[in-house]
């Protein structure tokens, strides 16, 4: 599988898109409607895991607000090189584990998300291609898992707004920083 056209292919009703590509990895190309949005529910998780040949998908027309998780999402997506979530809705989200982990993928619009919902934050930025963030407008209060969160980000040189993190239910912290 190389290409998908989705591109008539608009559910009425939010979609649950759990593993929907997993592991498909010739997958290079997703061609998503050229108007509306893609809505989707609950879980996400998984959804382009291990798609290492894709390059080409507008990330641009997905409506997560009604999600709870975007975990493991584009793990292992080393071709893809940048996705634009910046007009993401992401204040429902609870876990964004491993989000785009082993992918050394750029993140466009990800620093203004409200992360306010998310309990687990591991490996959120983990092998990341970003040289500077600016997580200050991050509200850390209820995440418990840190752990990995930037680890193994050899490009990563600044990271602002640590110092305003509420850190105080934070259970896990190992490798943060590895």
């Amino acid at each position: 599988l190389k290409t998908v056209d989705l591109s008539s292919f608009m559910p009425e009703a939010p979609v649950i898109a759990t593993g929907m590509f997993n592991n498909c990895g010739a997958l290079e190309r997703v061609v998503l409607p050229k108007t509306g949005r893609w809505r989707f529910k609950d879980s996400m998780q998984a959804m382009f895991q291990l798609c290492g040949s894709l390059r080409d998908l507008d990330t641009s027309k997905f409506d997560v607000s009604q999600a709870s998780s975007l975990a493991f999402m584009f793990y292992g997506c080393e071709s893809l090189g940048e996705i634009d979530v910046s007009t993401w809705d992401v204040s429902n989200i609870e876990s964004f584990d491993h989000f785009a982990a082993h992918a050394m993928l750029k993140r466009k619009g990800i620093e203004k998300w409200d992360i306010s919902s998310a309990e687990n934050v591991n490996a959120m930025f983990h092998n990341c291609a970003e040289e500077e963030l600016d997580l200050s407008g991050y509200n850390t209060s209820n995440v418990q898992f840190f752990s990995q969160m930037f680890e193994n980000s050899p490009n990563l040189r600044i990271v602002r707004g640590l110092e305003k993190w509420d850190t105080s239910n934070g259970v896990s912290f190992y490798d943060m920083f590895g």
